[in-house]
């Protein structure tokens, strides 16, 4: 018995028993390997010990790029053997590619669940210039429409490198003889992390409104900001050796990267199907890669199925499009001789409820009335505080909101709204914005709020309280009557009966949908009185008190007739609100 019990284990001590074991590490090897040709691989046999079997690789011409996926079964059809030589030769082959035992990290993800992300991706997302999209509205304005649309650009850049990597590996699993390797698969993943990387402030507001105006004279668009982002991100972190050990090829790889966020990196380029083939980063057998990121040929890309599956989650909106159908079913084909990705023909209900998925997110939110409105406002804001906002820049040199765009490290700082903004800001300026970002809010639907008790009325009045104070740089306890007075700020409960006092204007003067006009009467007495061409409302009886009094149909006309004539009897909307 005392020969079966294990043996005993040196003394430890309670620190080496609870230490948490170091990461194995495998020494780094050659990264060039995918390049490599025929002869370059025979040469790899020799420096192993196994130059008996070169000439099977030159018969059979075993490239580089091929090593990765060369099984046991394919080394007994080229003539090697025993088993254990081929099974020496894997082993040795294998050490090419395993560079470092770094697992991949999880990331909890709503739309997604639970996704991996590779270390050389984790490397880029640590960086400043990735981890500048957190402050980075992706529906822009749209949030002060939309509560719930709070995302940022940093989870959809993660979520549409995620499904880049799966949409690729799909197509390699289902068709081995297409010949990708994890070169590309890994330039693909990166090229979907990094395609949002030269967004600015509120995101599309920013290059579509505001650059036109600020700089008409040029005509930008945030991928072009994206590609030197990108560069900016590698060369200033240090990522090239990094990205040279996980086996990719510089500057090939790098090229390749960016023509799948922007396309031809030669702008004169033609993308025609007659045109000669105008990418450099991969040969026209690859084509189909070109359509996983940013589909120049039909729209239909993995950035658009996160976007649309993550805009509709927070917005709540129904998203009837199925990505994970179309990763199932997507093959490439080839068509007018050319290779692209294509899906069964059932699938084609499943594509339109794709396109249909995006045109109800444009109707009923990224163009939405009010949305626009904001967005207009915070451009008019951008554009009073441009010439008075600076950012450092390479060099020391100093730049504004508008020229940051020529110049990565000052655009790596433009984010968001700074908190700090009163710095930069005159008091008309900052005025601008509070009225863009703050006193728009408060004026929204609020003759909705007829009605309301007193504490509901006194929470809006505290944010437009601390709104005036942010504004003016007076102190908490100060009064705050005379600050509104200065500011020519009505109060929130007055600003609510201005609003339902314009709508009764409006609707009496043809100005007003006709329903709210359908609920209002003059008041007409039983004898002629001389109140009868006073245009004052009839007020109709409720016999609830507290609900009923609150109605427009009933609050509206007792709040009309509380004002003098002359203002009743206004020629026109202007001089109604200037009285």
């Amino acid at each position: 018995m005392e020969n079966r019990k294990r043996p005993a284990e040196a003394d430890l001590s309670t620190a080496d028993i609870f230490k948490t074991p170091e990461k194995k590490r495998v020494t780094e090897q050659d990264s060039d390997f995918m390049s490599w040709g025929v002869e370059q691989t025979c040469d790899h046999l020799r420096e192993i010990g196994l130059e008996e079997w070169q000439d099977k690789f030159r018969e059979h011409e075993i490239t580089g790029d091929r090593l990765s996926y060369l099984s046991e079964t394919e080394l007994e059809t080229m003539g090697i053997g025993p088993l254990g030589v081929r099974l020496q030769i894997l082993r040795s082959l294998r050490k090419l590619w395993e560079i470092a035992v770094e697992p991949n990290k999880v990331f909890n993800d709503p739309i997604h669940g639970h996704v991996e992300i590779h270390p050389l991706l984790i490397r880029i997302i640590d960086t400043p210039q990735f981890q500048r999209l957190r402050n980075i509205k992706q529906l822009g304005g749209t949030y002060y429409v939309f509560p719930g649309a709070s995302h940022t650009r940093f989870e959809h850049s993660i979520g549409v490198g995620y499904l880049a990597g799966r949409l690729v590996q799909a197509l390699n699993e289902r068709q081995p003889e297409l010949n990708i390797t994890p070169r590309d698969i890994l330039c693909v993943q990166i090229a979907g992390l990094c395609h949002d990387l030269g967004h600015g402030p509120f995101s599309h507001m920013f290059d579509k409104m505001f650059i036109p105006r600020a700089r008409p004279e040029i005509t930008w668009k945030h991928e072009t900001a994206s590609l030197a982002m990108f560069d900016y991100l590698v060369s200033n972190n240090g990522l090239e050796p990094v990205m040279k050990q996980h086996g990719l090829v510089l500057p090939e790889d790098l090229v390749f990267i960016k023509e799948q966020i922007d396309g031809p990196l030669d702008t004169k380029a033609s993308l025609s199907q007659e045109a000669p083939w105008p990418y450099k980063g991969r040969s026209e057998d690859k084509s189909f890669l070109y359509e996983i990121v940013a589909n120049k040929r039909n729209g239909i890309d993995v950035d658009k199925w996160d976007y649309f599956a993550r805009d509709c989650y927070h917005l709540g909106i129904q998203n009837n499009f199925d990505y994970s159908r179309f990763l199932q079913f997507a093959r490439v084909c080839v068509v007018d001789g050319k290779k692209h990705i294509c899906t069964r023909d059932k699938e084609v209900d499943n594509v339109y409820h794709m396109f249909h998925t995006r045109y109800w997110l444009h109707r009923r939110a990224y163009q939405h009335r009010v949305g626009h409105i904001i967005e207009t406002m915070i451009t008019e804001a951008f554009l009073k505080a441009d010439k008075n906002m600076e950012f450092e820049g390479s060099g020391g040199k100093m730049f504004t909101l508008s020229t940051a765009i020529d110049d990565m490290e000052a655009y790596t700082k433009l984010t968001g709204i700074s908190p700090k903004s009163d710095l930069f800001l005159t008091q008309k300026d900052a005025e601008i914005l509070t009225h863009a970002f703050i006193t728009s809010c408060l004026d929204y639907c609020n003759s909705l709020f007829t009605g309301l008790p007193k504490k509901s009325i006194r929470k809006l009045q505290l944010v437009q309280n601390a709104a005036a104070r942010v504004l003016t740089k007076t102190k908490k306890m100060d009064h705050i009557t005379p600050l509104l007075k200065t500011l020519h700020w009505l109060p929130v409960s007055f600003r609510i009966d201005f609003k339902v006092l314009l709508l009764v204007y409006k609707a009496l003067n043809d100005l007003a949908p006709p329903y709210i006009r359908d609920v209002l009467s003059f008041y007409v007495p039983a004898r002629s009185l001389r109140s009868s061409t006073a245009l004052l409302l009839d007020v109709p009886y409720v016999s609830h008190k507290s609900t009923g009094e609150s109605a427009f149909c009933v609050y509206a006309p007792k709040l009309w007739n509380t004002l003098p004539l002359d203002i009743r009897m206004a020629s026109s909307l202007g001089i109604f609100k200037r009285k």
